[in-house]
C-alpha cells in the first residue's frame, strides 16, 4: 500500500526512507503517510478504500481497521491529519468482524448506509423485473421470506426470472446450503462458528427468548441478522435467517 501511495502521488520521500521493522508495518505506513504526503500536502488528500469486506477474512484485518481508525484519532492531537480524509465502502456488516469497537473505523465520522427496501420499493422491483410475483400476498411473502435486505431481495428477484418459477419453489429451497442465498448464508454461519459467544446469543433469539448479553445484541443487530428496539424483543429479522440457523445451530 505504502508503494502504490508513492507512485500514485509521486511522493519524494519513499517508503524504505522511513520504514522501521522495529515499529511494523502499521505504524510506518502511517509515518511515510504523515511525512511524504500530509506535511506538504497544499490541499486535502482523499483515500477510497473500496470493498474492504474482502479484507474481512484475513487474520490482519484487525491491525489494518485499527490503523484507519488510529488516523482518524490523530485529528485531535496533530492538525496534519485533519488533511486527510478517508472513504470506506463495504457490502458487509462489519460488526461480525472487528472484535474491538474502540479500534473500528466504522463507528466514527459520518455513516452512510443503505437502508432495507421499502414495501413500495420492492414493488417497482417486482414491475422492473417483468411482475414475477403476481399479488399483494406474494409481495407479503417475499418481504417476511428476506425482510427488505437489499442484496437478498434483488437475488430473489434474479432466480424468479431467470431459473425460479414460482415463490413457492423460491421457499422450498432458499435455506438450502446449495440454494440461491447459499453463498450469504454459509458466510454468515462460518463467521458466528468462529464467534461462540454470537453464536449462543443466536440460540437464545431462535428459541424465543430475546438476548441477554447487551454487545452481542447490538452486534447481532448492527450485523443485520436480529431485529428489534430492545435484547427483550430481539428477534431474527427474517424467515430465511431463522430457517436456516435452525438447522446449521
Amino acid at each position: 500500500l505504502a508503494a502504490k501511495i508513492a507512485r500514485e502521488f509521486r511522493t519524494a520521500l519513499k517508503p524504505g526512507d522511513v520504514w522501521d521493522e522495529m515499529l511494523g508495518a502499521t505504524d510506518s505506513l502511517t509515518d511515510f503517510i504523515e511525512q511524504s504526503l500530509l506535511e506538504p500536502a497544499a490541499r486535502p488528500i482523499v483515500f477510497a478504500f473500496d470493498e474492504v469486506d474482502n479484507l474481512f477474512k484475513y487474520e490482519f484485518r484487525n491491525g489494518f481497521f485499527a490503523m484507519i481508525r488510529g488516523w482518524h484519532n490523530r485529528r485531535a492531537m496533530n492538525p496534519v491529519w485533519n488533511r486527510l480524509n478517508v472513504l470506506i465502502a463495504h457490502s458487509t456488516e462489519p460488526a461480525l468482524f472487528i472484535e474491538d469497537i474502540n479500534q473500528s473505523p466504522f463507528n466514527v465520522g459520518e455513516v452512510i448506509r443503505l437502508g432495507d427496501f421499502t414495501a413500495a420499493e420492492i414493488e417497482t422491483l417486482n414491475q422492473r423485473n417483468g411482475k414475477p410475483l403476481h399479488s399483494s400476498q406474494e409481495l407479503d411473502g417475499l418481504a417476511s421470506l428476506v425482510a427488505g435486505q437489499p442484496y437478498l431481495i434483488r437475488q430473489a428477484f434474479y432466480c424468479l426470472r431467470t431459473t425460479i418459477s414460482s415463490l413457492a419453489k423460491l421457499k422450498q429451497i432458499a435455506a438450502d446450503d446449495d440454494g440461491p442465498f447459499g453463498d450469504h448464508l454459509r458466510r454468515l454461519l462460518w463467521n458466528l462458528q468462529r464467534a461462540p459467544k454470537m453464536q449462543s446469543a443466536v440460540r437464545q433469539v431462535l428459541r424465543g427468548n430475546g438476548c441477554d448479553a447487551e454487545p452481542e445484541f447490538q452486534r447481532l443487530r448492527a450485523a443485520g441478522l436480529i431485529s428489534g428496539e430492545s435484547r427483550d424483543a430481539a428477534r431474527i429479522r427474517c424467515d430465511l435467517y431463522r430457517d436456516y440457523f435452525t438447522r446449521h445451530l
